[in-house]
């Protein structure tokens, strides 16, 4: 079990690290690994199943204010299918944490024109 392998390094060793890892591990038929990651690298692991929490409930988000974030988190495993990518759910629990609405649009422009 190896828990967000890579995590104090940086955006391009964390990601080698994770799959150097996994690729060594798969050598032997005996060995089943499980690794937590947040580097959507993982995705490109060959022949591995890829697992995700279900994420922030929508419905909740829709219907109650006022809560807890966790509340509004399924932290619930589902199988990802080959063409998902990991999901981008930052700004709707920036928002359930009641961070300052400006703060959350510069977040959104950084988002998409990179973080010039």
């Amino acid at each position: 079990l190896f828990d967000e392998i890579g995590r104090s390094t940086n955006p391009v060793e964390g990601p080698a690290f994770l799959m150097a890892s996994a690729e060594y591990l798969c050598q032997s038929e005996k060995c089943r690994s499980v690794f937590t990651s947040h580097y959507e690298e993982a995705l490109g692991i060959e022949d591995a199943q890829i697992f995700i929490i279900k994420g922030v409930d929508q419905e909740k988000v829709i219907k109650e204010k006022g809560r807890d974030v966790s509340y509004y988190v399924d932290h619930s495993l589902v199988e990802m299918g080959s063409n998902e990518s990991f999901p981008k759910e930052a700004i709707t629990i920036a928002r359930l944490m009641g961070l300052d609405r400006e703060f959350i649009q510069l977040i959104k422009r950084k988002m998409k024109g990179g973080c010039e």
